[in-house]
Order: structure tokens, then C-alpha cells, then sequence
């Protein structure tokens, strides 16, 4: 199953291939994990982004907390999904395989002030600790090299945030370097494809507690 416009519908799927769905002659490519299904945002969202975005546990080493539900509306329409029409992705929704439940969301993102593709994921607090960044993050790096043929990716995390760049450094990602983002130290990191697939066990997707 997975998720066309915010409906679940059957899908083809190959885990060695990535999913691949066929709508209104369009190819939507988009990640899978064992535990994982991934979406499209669509605009009927805001209230999800609403939902992540205003815990202050969860914005704390990204700087861009949201205050009212109209600014979720905003970032839907002038940030999230202009991404996936200008370049065939973005960040994605992502649901727990279980139940269905809403968790996050992680994804790739194209910086045209950088000309580069940035690996980002960000979840509930209920969620942290049960190993979804790793899948999650993981699945999007094989699409991006597998799927969408990119060369490079790159990814940047607070200092102080040791439980992301944990994440970043278990996905196989290498430190190049430190930037300053919103006024904060970060870590940034890439990872070419040249230098993928990495050893990680691939089925089942490799799982972490982070």
C-alpha cells in the first residue's frame, strides 16, 4: 500500500527498485522501509506540520518553531510541495506501517542558493528513540542514489544535537567541515555516490534506536 494525494491505495513496488507510482502519467518516486511509508504532502496537512513544528523539544537546534496554524499552511504551499514539481521530490510525510499513524518527516530538499541536495527528517517527540530517523533517513538516501540518480547529497546538524548526527553518521554520511546556520554552530556532512551503497544491511533495512 501507500499514499497517493493523503489516500492509501495499492502500489507496484519493488524493495530492490524503490516504489514507483504511476498517477495521472506522472512517475512519483518515493521511499520505503520495512516499518515505513512515505508520502507526498498535500495542503490538507497543515495541521500535521502545525503539530511537529510547534513542540519546542523538536524545533530546539532548528531555529524555526511555528506559532500559529496559518504558518503550517504557508511553508505547505511556498516551501514543502513546490519541491516536488520543481525537481520530483522533497521532503516526504512518513507513517508507521502499524497503524497508519502520522510520525514525521524525512526527506530531500534542493537549496538552489547551494545547488545542492540536502538530507533532512524530523519527528515526533513520541516517536524518538525507536530507530525511525535511521530507516527513514536511510530509505531516502537509496532513492536518491538509486532513483533519482544524484551525485551528492549533504546533510547539516547542531553541534549539540548528538542524537542527529548520530543518525547521519550511521547512515554512512562523512563530516566535511563546520558551517554556522541561524547563527548556531553545525556539522556539515555528504555523501557522493560514488561512495554508495555503503555496509548496511539492506533487507531487513537497517534499524537503530535513534
Amino acid at each position: 500500500m501507500a499514499y497517493i494525494d493523503g489516500q492509501l491505495t495499492a502500489h507496484p513496488y519493488d524493495r530492490d527498485k524503490g516504489l514507483l507510482i504511476e498517477k495521472n502519467r506522472e512517475m512519483i518516486i518515493l521511499p520505503e522501509s520495512e516499518r515505513l511509508l512515505f508520502r507526498r504532502f498535500t495542503m490538507n496537512d497543515a495541521p500535521l506540520i502545525f503539530d511537529l513544528n510547534s513542540d519546542p523539544e523538536v524545533t530546539m537546534f532548528t531555529h524555526d518553531p511555528i506559532t500559529k496554524p496559518e504558518e503550517a499552511t504557508r511553508i505547505l504551499r511556498d516551501v514543502i510541495i513546490p519541491q516536488y514539481e520543481q525537481y520530483g521530490y522533497g521532503r516526504w510525510a512518513v507513517h508507521a506501517k502499524e497503524d497508519d499513524r502520522f510520525i514525521g518527516y524525512c526527506g530531500l530538499k534542493y537549496r538552489k542558493e547551494r545547488a545542492e541536495t540536502d538530507l533532512g527528517y524530523r519527528f515526533l517527540r513520541s516517536e524518538w528513540g525507536k530507530g525511525y530517523a535511521t530507516e527513514a533517513a536511510l530509505a531516502c538516501i537509496r532513492t536518491a542514489f538509486e532513483q533519482l540518480h544524484l551525485d551528492r547529497i549533504v546533510a547539516r546538524a547542531d553541534v549539540r544535537n548528538t542524537p542527529s548526527l548520530n543518525v547521519l553518521e550511521k547512515c554512512g554520511l562523512k563530516k566535511i567541515g563546520f558551517d554556522t546556520v541561524d547563527g548556531s554552530l553545525v556539522k556539515s556532512y555528504e555523501l557522493l555516490a560514488e561512495d554508495f551503497p555503503f555496509h548496511q544491511p539492506q533487507s531487513p533495512l537497517y534499524r537503530s534506536s535513534i
